[in-house]
This record gives structure tokens, sequence and C-alpha cells, in this order.
């Protein structure tokens, strides 16, 4: 969403010792930031992204607008390949997970990876079910024939938590795919 790419913009440039936009607090602690390093000595810290985008799930280069305002130097999506995709509580919204996972197959390089999260449930027989919370959970062994049948290589699965929900833990599962050709 436009709202969450501007807290990653934020995030990603709050260089200095207050924070960029003005009357929030710190997205990023000292530490952090000074844990970067410095492209300059004594300078503000790296950034850990060239541009912030908002667009198309599916279609991660012909829809995708920069979000402007932040002083980041990359103004539009790069037609080269991607080394690394990450998504995390994002794909919770989507149920089957053929097209998305062909897209980000796509758009990565060989040798590039790709992590994601994704809801699950405890136990039962599906492929993806939407849950009483109107997000989906997607069963590890299914999101893993999809991402083969889009031409990626498993790296890893991890069962966690991604956050608390009204007092229960939600589950969800980590996983890594690498595309080998």
């Amino acid at each position: 969403s436009p709202k969450m790419a501007e807290l990653a913009a934020e995030l990603i440039v709050d260089d200095g010792p207050v924070p960029v936009a003005k009357d929030r607090m710190r997205r990023c602690t000292e530490t952090a930031r000074l844990a970067l390093g410095s492209d300059k000595p004594g300078g503000p810290p790296k950034r850990l992204y060239e541009g912030v985008f908002t667009g198309d799930l599916l279609d991660l280069s012909g829809s995708a607008k920069f979000l402007d305002g932040y002083g980041h130097d990359v103004c539009t999506i790069p037609t080269e390949p991607f080394d690394l995709i990450v998504s995390a509580d994002v794909l919770c919204y989507f149920g089957a997970m053929d097209d998305i996972l062909q897209a980000f197959a796509d758009k990565l390089a060989v040798g590039g990876d790709v992590i994601f999260t994704t809801e699950t449930m405890s136990a039962g027989d599906y492929n993806w079910v939407r849950l009483p919370s109107l997000r989906y959970a997607h069963c590890p062994e299914y999101v893993a024939r999809m991402a083969k049948e889009a031409g990626l290589s498993m790296v890893s699965q991890v069962a966690f938590t991604p956050r608390m929900e009204a007092g229960e833990k939600v589950l969800g599962t980590l996983h890594t795919f690498t595309k080998s050709e």
C-alpha cells in the first residue's frame, strides 16, 4: 500500500539525529543506523534500499510507481533481474500462489532468492484456505509445489509466529527459495 511504502521510505532515509518526518517517532535506532556503516568517514549510514515503489504484485515492472520525496537514487524499477525479492506479511492476502510465485521467478536473476512469509494452520488437508481473519493460510507443501512449478528451488521453510492476534499466536511459515536456472 502507499502508506506502508511511505513508512518504509521513512525508515530507510532516517539517517540523522532527528526523524526526517516531522512529528514521527524514529523508526530506526541509533545502533541499527550505525551498524549499516557509512560511505564517507563520519557521514550518514548507507541506505538499505535505493528506491521505494508501489505497484501490482503480478506486474513488478510495468505498474510500479516511485515514492518521491525521500531522496532515493533509483526512480524507476530496474529492468534487469533482481537478486533478492522479500515479501513479509503480504501473501496472506492472496489465495492461489501459482501466479505470484511465477511473477517472482520471472523477475529473479539466476542465483537470486525470494524470501516471504505465509500464514498456516496447525492441521488440515488444504492447499490454501480463507481464515476467519479474512487472510489466507497456505500449506507449506503446496507453496513448495507452486514454487517448484515456477522454477524455484527450496532453500528452507521454517515455522514461526509472525505476530500475536487477540492474544493468540498466529501460525506462519518463513519461506526461502532460489532460482537455479
